[in-house]
């Protein structure tokens, strides 16, 4: 379904629950890397949170024809 267009960045803990996002582009990717990426593991490890990254568009009926 997914197309291998995920990263899992932290698997979930006992809440099982998932802090997840959507970054489409090197340039975003890289941006979010740079100023986000720690203050989200840090929030993730401190609520038991699984964090997961979408990298392409979820629904292929969005894509451009």
């Amino acid at each position: 379904m997914f197309k291998n267009n995920y990263k899992i960045i932290r698997k979930p803990g006992k809440s099982r629950n998932i802090l997840a996002t959507i970054i489409i582009s090197k340039k975003y990717i890289n941006n979010w890397n740079k100023y986000f990426y720690k203050n989200w593991i840090m929030y993730a490890k401190k609520y038991d949170l699984g964090l997961i990254i979408f990298t392409d568009f979820i629904d292929s009926s969005t894509e451009k024809k």
